[in-house]
């Protein structure tokens, strides 16, 4: 029984709160600076109850980087 709940928890979390940093799910709200969520097409798995915000699932988030970043991250692959 416990478990179930536990489990309930993790795959429905009901507030803002329980979505920050949740391993499943995101708020388009709670991305950081350099991250989205690609495709933007992405169709978002539920809404949030209260404020009808879309919950997005959490692998269709990536990192963002410049283009001078990634001639960075080249060079210091291939020294």
């Amino acid at each position: 029984m416990e478990d179930q709940c536990l489990e309930n928890q993790l795959l429905r979390p009901t507030s803002k709160a329980s979505l920050k940093g949740h391993l499943l799910y995101a708020l388009y709200s709670h991305l950081l600076k350099f991250e989205s969520i690609y495709p933007n097409e992405t169709p978002p798995v539920r809404y949030l109850d209260k404020d009808k915000e879309p919950i997005y699932p959490r692998d269709k988030v990536v990192t963002l980087c410049s283009k001078a970043n990634m001639v960075k991250r080249s060079k210091n692959s291939n020294g």
